[in-house]
């Protein structure tokens, strides 16, 4: 009995401590914006994972993207708190 409460309060923890990752089409729909402009925008920035795919013989090698929510809610309070100057 308290195994199973140790286990169900590890994996609550566990989760709730696990940063949340959206796929480039997930931003996109949320920021109303391409997902080619969210790649570009996005690349470069501390937290977002690049899966990458490999390039094959006629063509080229894309970026998967996986971005941290916390990014993308930053993303949005700094472009609108450059909107109000």
């Amino acid at each position: 009995m308290v195994s199973l409460l140790l286990r169900v309060a590890y994996n609550t923890m566990k989760k709730s401590t696990e940063a949340q990752f959206l796929s480039v089409s997930q931003v996109a729909v949320r920021l109303g914006i391409s997902a080619t402009s969210v790649r570009r925008k996005f690349a470069g920035l501390p937290g977002v994972l690049n899966i990458g795919s490999v390039e094959r013989m006629h063509k080229p090698g894309r970026r998967i993207l996986r971005i941290p929510e916390a990014t993308v809610e930053r993303y949005i309070a700094e472009h609108q708190a450059n909107r109000r100057k």
